[in-house]
């Protein structure tokens, strides 16, 4: 009875933290852009990713260097659905880091995608790894979800 009980406990835990953030979503401004093989760059307003139940939205800029060019791409500028989501929840002493790791398929190009945050109003941090080039990173602020973006 109590390794059935632990087990509920546990499967439990690892399935909320997820629930939860399909809920809520992520919002995260950045607000640097850290290419791989180019000086970091402060960015000016604007810029964001959303991901919300199974769906992503981002305007992001991208600085790297392309192996296969496509023609006629709108870059990281796209809202597409996301697969093979994986949340890993991690309690910290004083924080609760949060690692989502998904991919996305847009214009032939597949992106894998890590968001990592400590919760709104902290710092989030946005890992860009797409299949044609080299990866960028941005990090920013984690907002509430706006009711329009």
């Amino acid at each position: 009875m109590k390794r059935l009980f632990t087990m509920m406990m546990l499967l439990t835990m690892m399935v909320l933290p997820s629930m939860s953030q399909d809920n809520k979503g992520i919002y995260i401004e950045p607000d640097m852009m850290i290419p791989m093989k180019f000086p970091s760059k402060m960015l000016e307003g604007g810029y964001y990713l959303k991901l919300k139940n199974d769906t992503i939205d981002m305007y992001l800029p991208y600085m790297g260097e392309t192996y296969s060019p496509v023609f006629n791409s709108d870059g990281l500028n796209f809202k597409e659905p996301v697969k093979n989501v994986k949340v890993q929840v991690k309690n910290k002493k004083n924080s609760t880091r949060t690692t989502t790791n998904l991919e996305v398929e847009h214009q032939g190009i597949k992106y894998k995608i890590q968001l990592t945050t400590w919760g709104v109003n902290e710092n989030g941090q946005i890992d860009v790894n797409p299949n044609n080039g080299t990866s960028c990173s941005y990090s920013g602020q984690q907002t509430e979800m706006p009711v329009k973006k």
